[in-house]
């Protein structure tokens, strides 16, 4: 497999590319700049030079001065200038406007300016040639040509080397990145970029790597307290079973009491059976597996009923259980009855003495709300974000529901999220107050 190029190569080459092509840019607009400056030069020169000979013309008022002053012009030669003054009878085009051209031969290199001019004879008139050599201005362009070709490859090769260095200084802080990425492990979820050494530019992407870090060590610290407490949740019933089975085998035992220790390991098994369901459960709900079905349901009437189940549990506590509201919304009836047990059997646990439990339905335009409020102990304020944490306690006497293994409220939450909605919890003056909010239209 071709290894890919580097960041640093390719802002090299691309700066190296972009430097050469302003190079050679700079060095074609000099080169035009310089060819025009000798073509205006030599028809300066030219023009000169025509300016002189043109009054001459008019002098020659006879055929054999005429025929003198052309003899003279011919014979005017220097080592780069060349004239040729002939007679002609042409009198159809009088052109009085010098006519610009350039020609070679054998090697050199000719700027022209022609032109007929009139005389003081009849059907007299002359075709002047004046011709420059402009060998050395041709030469001196090659030249210029080649030193602006051996400058522009000299300077891209030093160009590529500072490209190279600068691209390479101004990435440092993404090799930083690189460097800190590599170093990330379960036990190594400490090391953060310092914010005042990064570039603007990397800013955004080393806050978002300071985040990713911070969310992974909340989530292993949170992977590593679940795991201790599944073990925790999990050693109890197996050490009674454990226990309960060396008592039995120790001697021998009527049937009768056989008959009571498996039911007592029953209930043990009973009580592993529901925390494993409850854990696949929230494992299933965390990787989107849950389905909840969509069936109209009456929310004052389910809570009616859930309050009638839960009266016999509140009476023995003393607390009592009021509904108010009506609403009807989408969802999972036997999903959203058992999201509702579960607070419900958290508020009767943790309600004081003669209180009441309110279960408050409201309808908006955008949704149901459902409140499940208690009185009695407070939760701190620190504990609140951590509630539907599994086997998350705010208090080693506080356990929420399912037979207190703690993921009542966690199963919850996997509930309503499932549904499109959300579930939220206060507690103040006294009061905890849990709220449910579902935006799930009516089918």
């Amino acid at each position: 497999m071709m290894k890919p190029i580097s960041l640093t190569a390719r802002l090299a080459l691309l700066f190296t590319i972009a430097a050469t092509l302003v190079l050679l840019l700079s060095g074609w607009m000099l080169s035009l700049a310089i060819d025009r400056h000798f073509i205006e030069q030599d028809t300066t020169e030219l023009k000169s030079r025509l300016a002189v000979i043109t009054p001459q013309l008019a002098t020659a008022t006879t055929s054999d001065a005429l025929d003198y002053l052309l003899h003279q012009l011919n014979t005017l030669h220097t080592h780069h200038v060349m004239i040729s003054a002939i007679r002609t009878s042409d009198t159809s085009r009088s052109l009085i406007e010098p006519e610009l051209t350039s020609w070679q031969q054998d090697g050199h290199h000719f700027r022209r300016l022609s032109g007929i001019y009139p005389t003081e004879l009849p059907d007299s008139n002359i075709l002047l040639t004046i011709d420059l050599d402009i060998t050395h201005h041709e030469e001196f362009l090659i030249y210029f040509n080649r030193l602006v070709w051996s400058f522009v490859l000299f300077f891209s090769l030093i160009m590529t080397v500072l490209a190279w260095f600068a691209a390479r200084q101004g990435l440092a802080p993404l090799r930083k990145v690189t460097a800190l990425a590599s170093k990330v492990s379960a036990d190594r979820l400490d090391e953060r970029l310092c914010m005042t050494q990064v570039p603007a530019e990397l800013l955004p992407l080393a806050q978002s790597l300071n985040e990713m870090l911070e969310r992974l060590k909340d989530s292993f610290q949170r992977l590593s307290h679940f795991s201790s407490d599944i073990a925790h949740e999990l050693r109890t019933p197996v050490n009674n079973l454990m226990i309960q089975t060396e008592v039995a085998l120790s001697h021998s035992r009527t049937p009768e009491e056989y008959r009571d220790l498996l039911g007592s390991n029953l209930e043990e098994y009973e009580k592993l059976a529901r925390m494993i369901s409850d854990m696949l459960f929230i494992a299933k709900a965390d990787n989107g597996l849950i389905i909840p079905l969509r069936e109209k349901i009456n929310l004052s009437t389910e809570t009616g009923r859930l309050a009638e189940f839960f009266e016999p549990l509140a009476a023995e506590s003393s607390v009592k259980i009021s509904i108010e509201g009506a609403a009807e919304v989408a969802g999972d009836r036997v999903m959203l009855t058992r999201a509702l047990s579960n607070l419900i059997s958290n508020a009767i646990h943790h309600a004081a003495p003669d209180s009441e439990i309110k279960l408050i339905i409201t309808a908006h335009k955008d949704g149901v709300q459902i409140a499940v409020e208690n009185q009695g102990e407070e939760i701190p304020e620190e504990h609140l974000p951590y509630l539907f944490d599994r086997f998350y306690r705010a208090h080693p006497a506080r356990d929420n529901a399912t037979e207190h293994s703690g993921l009542g409220l966690a199963i919850t939450r996997a509930i309503i999220t499932a549904h499109g909605g959300q579930i939220s919890v206060t507690s103040t003056s006294g009061v905890t107050r849990f709220l449910i909010e579902m935006s799930a239209p009516l089918p």
